[in-house]
């Protein structure tokens, strides 16, 4: 399936990618300056790892070649056929906060909150308790004729859509890049899980509009 022999690209890539600590490390610190970090025994750590993981191996560019990990292994003559396609397509790839619209067997439809775009994804997981309307930050992925997920699915809380909707609009108004907005978004999840006494629809109601720093 096209599915499951992407994901065996990208967590060989990553596992490639995890022999030099010392980079990842300095890059799992930024990511999480500017998301909010979660700690191992917090709700979400393992979603955040494997979006954090995704992120460094298909999408953070290295600083000396200046370019991505997935893009540099599509480039190099140690990979052919299906393989290099699939590392070409995840070099591609994009983080994008989206809108569930519907849900069938085999297939979500979603809307792109900072692309306006509506989206046909291939997705046999199932997405257990998910519902239309929800919101989450997803990667996409074009291969071969079809959309995909990647693995790690970031889920804003009932009831956040509309000011996390109300965010999206202001930035992209402001002209903000569409991973700048997603890192802002899942600071506010983060902030959600560290005021528990507060329904997680007004910690994103309160929060302070964007400004540069305000997703660090």
């Amino acid at each position: 399936m096209p599915a499951a022999f992407l994901t065996g690209v990208v967590d060989a890539l990553i596992e490639r990618c995890a022999s030099d600590t010392d980079a990842m490390a300095v890059a799992r610190t930024e990511f999480d300056e500017r998301r909010g970090r979660v700690f191992e025994d917090e709700e979400g750590w393992e979603t955040r790892t494997a979006i954090f993981l995704e992120y460094y191996a298909t999408e953070r560019q290295d600083p000396e070649l200046g370019e991505s990990p997935a893009l540099t292994a599509a480039r190099s003559e140690e990979y052919e056929g299906r393989e290099r396609e699939a590392l070409g397509a995840w070099s591609r790839s994009y983080r994008c906060l989206a809108e569930v619209l519907s849900l069938a067997d085999g297939v979500v439809v979603i809307a792109d909150a900072i692309g306006g775009a509506h989206i046909e994804v291939a997705e046999r997981r199932g997405l257990p308790g998910v519902s239309t309307g929800d919101i989450a930050e997803l990667r996409i992925v074009a291969f071969e004729d079809a959309i995909h997920f990647g693995s790690g699915i970031l889920w804003h809380p009932a009831g956040t859509r509309d000011p996390l909707l109300g965010h999206v609009a202001t930035m992209r108004e402001a002209g903000v890049a569409r991973e700048v907005i997603c890192d802002f978004a899942a600071s506010l999840k983060t902030r959600s899980l560290r005021y528990a006494h507060l329904e997680p629809s007004a910690v994103y109601e309160k929060a302070e509009p964007y400004s540069s720093s305000a997703s660090r």
